[in-house]
């Protein structure tokens, strides 16, 4: 009998603190997630209006790849080839001097290619001759990565013959192989060349008038999605476009300028990999069991933004004269490109060439735009992941939680003792209820994450140890804390705030009375979260500030203190008070049932044991 009432006790306390320091409130989750962590719905996730260049966010490469679409070119940062000015971002190739091309030798500094190759240093000789097109490639692969959500972006693309401006999404970990295994969304990619056609017998553009967007698994033709080539009667290098991806968890969507959105691949009941199959196995079976049916679509990406020279498809040519290198001799491609420069280098017409980039904007995905309500998710769910996968990451949840809130209360206890001895007694409960959140957090947050993934739609993890072992293994430990620190400001203030209070008032109405009584306790827990909740409300207004301002905001909020200054100036004094009732009115009861239960249960096992 008194282990049944131990137990569910004990199971009452889980739940009703999980209320109080859990999620904190208003913050509803979408199934966007960044670097493996689901964000609140109205979070802005990456926002750049290129006021400055700033490499906190975009990480440029520096080397000479020598394949595929960046073969003629030498990526580099520097400043004239990759610069903001009035508030625009421009990436502007250029042709290096013949000396340096034809005789000379080139060392990359801070060179983030593979050292000791020819990634990083080449030298001139016969027909291996220096990339001749210097340019600029910037990715956020070290700063920001994400899965499902909505890109924006509004450039200016390059215009020149054999320049290729591309807009992409590449695999952050390469789950599924490296490269294009992994998969590759081209947001927008124009050839360059204001004529040029394809080979055959329907000559179509594909110069400049005709944008591509599309998938790629894989480089090969046959191995892309139903991607996007919109002819437009201008060249799409003329003004600026906003280029809009919308990636949602069981399509991709495209539009320009907010027109038609186009699918690049469409809503499927098969995996994707299967769809695009034709004659050999591009994912192999290793990492098809650990695969979901949007597979390399499933897991996150980071942004990419380059202008490349060269490559152009094989049976392209143009109106006057055939490409001036072939497949055939491919060893002297870049050779026969410059030696050409005759003809395509007078079509770089100074600021014509440069890629523009006005802003870039990546928010949560729009659940507007998916038309499944829950319970058909749960039948889809049910029906092609079965059953269990309802209550997938619940067991570790279960088990985790509880051992979570004990450490709570233990370090409540252990540490109200031993600083009251040493501090005041107000600065010691207030560092006990900080120390008592930092435990908890620091238990819980992992198990979130852990739970978090096994609940994904097609989630990959066979079970939970499966889980761990792999977000260990691709991302690091770190990949377990990653919404650590957000948690704990959201949360020391409140509980140290919280932890003064409630001792307080609980001496305050103990000197009233004689023995134990749990609504003293109740009543105590009841005025602590609402004092709390009052005087914690304006980081919270800060916090739904940044979760809900417009991604059509020209300057973003970034930071909580730019957002505490933010409020001030839209709202003055008054606004860090907003909503302060409802909060107090929501975090008051269950903030006294929890003191009440606990002290309740303290003071029966005391009386046992």
């Amino acid at each position: 009998m008194r282990a049944g009432f131990f137990v569910s006790t004990l199971l009452i306390i889980t739940i009703l603190l999980y209320e109080t320091t859990g999620n904190p409130p208003g913050c509803a989750e979408s199934i966007t997630t960044v670097w493996g962590q689901k964000v609140c719905k109205g979070a802005i996730l990456f926002e750049d209006n290129f006021d400055n260049l700033n490499f906190w966010k975009w990480k440029p490469e520096v080397k000479m790849d020598g394949f595929g679409e960046d073969q003629f070119v030498v990526y580099d940062k520097q400043p004239q080839n990759l610069f903001v000015r009035e508030g625009k971002l421009f990436i502007v190739p250029e042709v290096l001097d013949e000396k340096t091309v034809t005789r000379g030798q080139m060392f990359l500094k801070e060179c983030t290619g593979q050292v000791r190759t020819i990634e990083c240093a080449r030298f001139a000789n016969s027909f291996n001759i220096i990339p001749p097109v210097r340019s600029a490639k910037i990715t956020t692969q070290d700063s920001f990565s994400f899965r499902y959500g909505i890109v924006e972006i509004r450039a200016k693309l390059s215009s020149g013959d054999w320049l290729i401006p591309q807009l992409l999404l590449d695999s952050t970990f390469e789950e599924y192989g490296p490269l294009l295994q992994s998969g590759r969304v081209r947001i927008a990619k124009i050839h360059g060349n204001r004529n040029l056609l394809t080979d055959d017998t329907f000559l179509d553009e594909i110069g400049e008038r005709r944008l591509f967007s599309d998938i790629i698994v894989r480089d090969r033709e046959s191995y892309k999605g139903n991607g996007v080539k919109l002819l437009n009667s201008v060249p799409w290098s003329d003004e600026f476009h906003i280029f809009k991806l919308t990636w949602l968890s069981d399509k991709i969507l495209f539009s320009v300028d907010n027109g038609e959105s186009y699918e690049l691949f469409p809503e499927i009941n098969t995996n994707l990999m299967d769809s695009l199959n034709r004659d050999e196995i591009l994912i192999d079976e290793s990492h098809r069991s650990n695969s979901s049916y949007n597979a390399p679509f499933d897991k996150e990406f980071f942004l990419s933004l380059s202008v490349s020279a060269g490559k152009c498809p094989e049976y392209s040519r143009g109106f006057d004269e055939l490409r001036p290198w072939s497949r055939r001799e491919n060893t002297k491609a870049v050779l026969n490109f410059w030696q050409d420069r005759v003809h395509w280098h007078t079509s770089w017409n100074g600021k014509d060439t440069s890629l523009q980039v006005d802003y870039v904007r990546t928010r949560m995905q729009d659940l507007s735009h998916s038309h499944e309500s829950a319970l058909k998710t749960m039948i889809q769910m049910c029906r092609t992941e079965g059953p269990t996968s309802l209550f997938r990451g619940m067991t570790i949840f279960a088990g985790g939680s509880g051992p979570a809130h004990g450490m709570y209360f233990v370090a409540y206890e252990y540490f109200k003792v031993q600083l009251s001895s040493n501090f005041n007694k107000n600065v010691a409960f207030g560092a006990t209820g900080a120390i008592a959140t930092t435990v908890h957090d620091g238990l819980m947050v992992p198990i979130d994450a852990i739970k978090q993934r096994r609940q994904m739609k097609g989630s990959p993890y066979k079970s939970n140890i499966d889980c761990i072992a792999k977000m260990y293994k691709q991302e690091g430990i770190s990949s377990f804390y990653r919404s650590f620190t957000t948690q704990l400001i959201m949360n020391i203030p409140f509980q140290s705030v919280h932890f003064i209070v409630y001792e307080w008032a609980n001496r305050t109405l103990a000197s009233e009375e004689k023995g134990f009584n749990p609504l003293r306790h109740a009543t105590a827990g009841a005025i602590a979260g609402a004092f709390a909740a009052f005087i914690t409300n304006p980081l919270d207004v800060s916090k739904t500030l940044l979760n809900t301002q417009k991604h059509e905001e020209k300057v973003p909020v970034i930071g909580v203190w730019n957002a505490v200054k933010k409020v001030y100036t839209l709202a003055g004094p008054s606004g860090y008070f907003r909503g302060a009732t409802a909060r107090v009115l929501h975090i008051m009861p269950s903030t006294g049932i929890c003191w009440g239960t606990y002290e309740s249960m303290k003071y029966a096992l005391q009386k046992v044991l």
